[in-house]
């Protein structure tokens, strides 16, 4: 992506964008920083409405009372209306694209609190669905997208991301699930937060990842819209069968929290499959201090 961007010829860059909304101090820190240079006014009163959802504590506002989530509820639609009636000024003080990046963070931090005090696991998956098709939308038309994410948000379970995204790109989306046997990766697990290295063996035999692993095959993929409807892999993998779906964080008290048991070609249009996995090279050029706004984490600052 790097050396695509950097050649002059090509005009049309690469973006990395996030479409998550799980950490919405990130989204309050952009909105305040778009108002206190289009207007230091209104910035107070967005830190008063947004003051719950403004730092690392607020996973603690899903404890809330009710009435204080309403009342931010409330807050945040009013900000909404505010961006929306005074869109003409803050355009003129800023421009078209920062008003729009800057209001659809207000979105993200209003789909956050719904989030955070819902019991509806639907929401998230809802929610980051949502923001795919914002980022599309504000795209020139015939933009492509490749979107990364854990097996189960990117299949089309009921519910699930892929379930949202399929009904409205239809069969122009192609939804890859990822298969492995063995080996290490990392994620946030045991008794840390931090994110760190995990080991794991072969799975049981009776997985898919152990029947593809039997092809002898250390790295492939299989179209599963094109099986033939009569030949037996088609009938096999018409079977429900148990499968690896290990995503950010990990338990390895609890292996069953990390496999998904479904008809693989009713969730997936392509498997693929890696026998071996290492873990993610961490970047050595990172400097000691970091901006806590430029950390790269699941979120939903655009």
């Amino acid at each position: 992506m790097r050396k695509y961007n950097e050649d002059p010829a090509h005009d049309k860059k690469v973006q990395f964008l996030g479409f998550d909304m799980q950490t919405a101090r990130v989204a309050v820190s952009n909105v305040d920083e778009y108002l206190e240079n289009v207007d230091p006014h209104q910035r107070q009163t967005a830190e008063l409405v947004l003051a719950p959802l403004a730092d690392e504590h607020e996973w603690e506002y899903r404890r809330r009372p009710r009435k204080v989530q309403a009342e931010t509820t409330a807050g945040i639609n009013s900000l909404l209306d505010f961006f929306d009636q005074h869109r003409r000024d803050y355009v003129t003080a800023s421009s078209d694209q920062q008003w729009t990046l800057a209001r659809h963070n207000l979105e993200i931090i209003k789909q956050a609190a719904e989030l955070y005090s819902s019991r509806t696991p639907a929401v998230r998956d809802r929610y980051m669905a949502e923001n795919v098709k914002w980022i599309l939308d504000n795209e020139p038309p015939g933009t492509k997208m490749m979107l990364w994410a854990h097996n189960y948000h990117v299949s089309t379970v009921h519910s699930a991301m892929g379930s949202f995204l399929r009904s409205v790109f239809g069969q122009d989306m192609v939804v890859c699930g990822f298969s492995f046997y063995e080996g290490s990766f990392q994620a946030k697990g045991g008794l840390s937060d931090k994110l760190q290295d995990f080991i794991v063996g072969p799975p049981p035999p009776d997985t898919l990842d152990s029947a593809l692993a039997e092809t002898g095959l250390p790295l492939f993929g299989i179209d599963l819209r094109r099986a033939n409807s009569k030949d037996a892999v088609h009938r096999w993998l018409g079977i429900a069968h148990r499968m690896r779906t290990i995503g950010a964080v990990y338990n390895e008290l609890l292996p069953p929290s990390t496999y998904l048991h479904e008809v693989v070609p009713n969730i997936f249009d392509v498997i693929f499959f890696v026998k071996q996995t290492s873990p993610a090279r961490r970047n050595p050029n990172l400097p000691k201090i970091i901006d806590p706004e430029l950390i790269s984490e699941p979120r939903g600052s655009l």
